[in-house]
């Protein structure tokens, strides 16, 4: 077991490890940060209702008995889908009917039939996410805009200010603007 301590110590090697160089919030939904790594200092100003369980090991088969197909899944292979790729998104309130339409969507299967088990999964929180008051450069006009944000992983919180690692893709659906953030670090900062 980690103690308080122990784990505070980490969370600082963690904070150092991080790039310090920070994106400018109000800037991110332009062009050329689509798909480029970002970091941001910003607020969750809430979160979805409920957290989203997103494959991130498939087990995938093909059903072929005959040998014909010519595919690589004529044994069980496990295939991961990274945390990085904006495919994950695509997971996201997806019904479960249209499971392995995606993950042959993803992997590129040939097979006409397959079978495809979640083996390992992520925790994907939606969050709004906002620029913390103050906090904009002096040359740009403060404006508070909440973004859509995906966060990979459990527990963070509303109503505090994190930076954030991650990058800004489309929604693979409507092709809104968002950002998929995969570390986030409170700010112990009041607010």
């Amino acid at each position: 077991m980690t103690s308080r301590v122990g784990l505070s110590a980490l969370l600082v090697i963690i904070y150092r490890r991080v790039k310090m160089v920070y994106d400018e919030f109000s800037q991110i939904s332009r062009p050329e940060y689509y798909n480029k790594e970002i970091n941001i200092k910003g607020i969750v100003s809430g979160k979805g209702e409920a957290s989203y369980y997103i494959p991130q090991i498939i087990a995938i088969k093909c059903a072929d008995r005959t040998g014909k197909c010519g595919c690589d899944y004529s044994e069980s292979t496990k295939v991961e889908i990274n945390k990085n790729n904006p495919d994950i998104l695509l997971f996201v309130d997806l019904p479960s009917s249209r499971f392995n339409n995606v993950v042959k969507q993803i992997f590129k299967i040939p097979c006409k039939v397959f079978y495809a088990e979640s083996e390992k999964m992520y925790t994907i929180e939606r969050i709004f996410i906002g620029q913390i008051p103050g906090e904009a450069k002096k040359s740009t006009k403060e404006t508070h805009v909440a973004y859509v944000a995906y966060y990979i992983g459990h527990g963070i919180e509303s109503n505090t200010s994190y930076t954030m690692k991650g990058y800004v893709t489309a929604d693979p659906i409507t092709q809104k603007g968002l950002v998929l953030i995969h570390l986030g670090l409170k700010k112990f900062i009041p607010i």
